[in-house]
């Protein structure tokens, strides 16, 4: 199975709420990046995993995979992923009740969103 395809079966697993057979997938993709792999599919996929252990309450988790997300993107200079990674803390911090924190985290993605 490809990267896509094992993407798009982690899609379709978060679509109908099957949070386990999501995270399997996305981590599978994850592994199956290998040496050929882009920092932006790297980005993207700690954000999608980070999504998922969010939806399923584990905020610690979510945030490490977030930071990840965030490091790879920052280090790659890929302004997108940014954006999309400082969102997705936004919401981690909204989640646990923190707008202050979500308010900061947003305003830096939305200079990043606009590059």
């Amino acid at each position: 199975m490809t990267t896509a395809e094992r993407v798009a079966a982690a899609r379709a697993a978060e679509r109908v709420g099957e949070w386990d057979a999501a995270l399997a997938q996305y981590e599978s993709a994850f592994a199956a990046l290998g040496a050929g792999g882009t920092a932006a599919e790297a980005a993207d996929l700690f954000r999608w995993i980070g999504s998922i252990h969010r939806m399923r309450g584990d905020g610690e988790s979510a945030q490490e995979a977030y930071e990840a997300s965030l490091t790879i993107a920052e280090c790659a200079s890929l302004p997108f992923q940014v954006a999309s990674a400082y969102n997705c803390l936004g919401i981690q911090a909204q989640t646990l009740g923190e707008p202050d924190r979500a308010e900061s985290y947003y305003t830096e993605g939305r200079s990043y969103a606009s590059q």
